[in-house]
């Protein structure tokens, strides 16, 4: 009985975890600063992009870099600022980190065996798990002047190898951005 009582409580943690929504949660950190102003150069750090955790090849690869990149430049270029080569002479230094983990979901079925008009136990219960790949997307822009980190902006969703189109990147790094001075 107590056996039942554990799987049903289970069964149902895990089918409201299901059922809530997979809704990208934003958070943007900055701080008042002269580098985040409109018209403000900015480079890529030497290691523009960092991957941390058990990355998905579907996800973390060359050219989700190159479009995170570029999705990133235009972003940043339709909100006033200015891209230049050399890390030394721009006002903002750019880099992003992706964090990618699995989650495991787990799901309870229980049916009653067959039975007359009282039953005394003879159930079956199935369990059917699936994993879902979480990640973390962080974007930081320091002042170059004074190493200060000046903007954090982080995401955090379930994703998919579709996650790294090149629309869709853009879609999340504008949401990501929105708070930037224009």
């Amino acid at each position: 009985m107590r056996l039942k009582a554990c799987l049903m409580a289970m069964a149902l943690i895990t089918g409201v975890a299901a059922s809530a929504p997979a809704l990208a949660e934003i958070s943007v950190v900055q701080t008042p600063s002269a580098a985040l102003a409109r018209g403000s150069t900015y480079a890529w750090a030497p290691v523009s992009g960092i991957a941390y955790g058990a990355p998905a090849p579907a996800i973390v690869n060359e050219i989700t870099a190159q479009r995170m990149a570029t999705e990133t430049d235009a972003v940043l270029s339709q909100k006033g600022y200015r891209l230049i080569q050399n890390p030394f002479e721009a006002d903002l230094i750019v880099v992003y980190r992706l964090v990618v983990g699995t989650e495991l979901d787990a799901a309870l079925d229980g049916r009653a065996a067959a039975c007359e008009p009282v039953c005394h136990g003879g159930a079956d219960y199935r369990v059917t798990t699936s994993k879902k790949t979480q990640g973390t997307l962080v974007l930081d822009l320091y002042d170059r002047r004074t190493g200060s980190l000046v903007y954090r902006a982080t995401s955090e969703k379930q994703i998919s190898s579709k996650d790294a189109s090149s629309e869709r990147l853009n879609a999340e790094l504008k949401r990501m951005t929105k708070s930037l001075p224009l």
